[in-house]
């Protein structure tokens, strides 16, 4: 699905935006409904490609939920979120 496609246009965002404003004012619920169409997107194009954005999704988060843990003190942990950037720079280089 491309963005100016017709089924991303008339059916995607509309169908996206309907539930995103039917949940609840809580900040939760619409960060999945948010998630769930992104893979929802992605996985439209190629589902094979489906469980590698997931896994860098997990990934990422983990990494983050590590870095915030330790304080984003010096060493190892202060480059984190580098490495963090450059493993997904390296997927896109090998998917694209």
């Amino acid at each position: 699905m491309l963005f100016n496609s017709e089924i991303f246009i008339l059916l995607f965002v509309p169908a996206t935006l309907l539930v995103y404003y039917r949940l609840a004012a809580h900040n939760r619920p619409r960060q999945w409904c948010l998630i769930a169409a992104s893979l929802l997107f992605y996985g439209y194009w190629d589902i094979r490609f489906l469980p590698l954005l997931f896994g860098s999704a997990v990934g990422n988060w983990l990494l983050l939920r590590w870095f915030a843990r330790s304080g984003g003190g010096a060493g190892m942990h202060r480059s984190l979120p580098l490495i963090a950037v450059l493993f997904n720079l390296l997927l896109i280089g090998i998917f694209k």
